[in-house]
């Protein structure tokens, strides 16, 4: 089971994904340099999980920071799947607001 330090990892993991590829990285934005640099890639499989896919990040920044915490693999799929589930509840609160 997850202890409530982790899930709040989650939620902060969740939310660095979403402002990084929604906010950060747009045009005018501190990180839009990184955004040119890497979009010169054309391998979308490179590409997603480090600059595209805010899933793909959240789920890279929890695969591997979990590695900090006692490990048992049950909560780290977890782990995991929580993350990846909060960034699609920010995404869909986000797409509420434009609507």
């Amino acid at each position: 089971m997850l202890t409530l330090f982790q899930i709040e990892c989650t939620t902060y993991i969740a939310i660095f994904s979403w402002v990084y590829v929604n906010i950060l990285t747009d045009e005018d934005m501190i990180l839009w340099w990184w955004y040119k640099l890497l979009s010169r890639i054309k391998n979308t499989y490179i590409l997603k999980p480090i600059l595209l896919c805010e899933y793909c990040i959240a789920g890279q920044i929890a695969l591997w920071s979990f590695f900090f915490f006692p490990y048992n693999i049950l909560s780290h799929i977890c782990y995991i799947s929580l993350t990846i589930f909060l960034v699609h509840l920010i995404k869909l609160i986000d797409l509420r607001n434009y609507n």
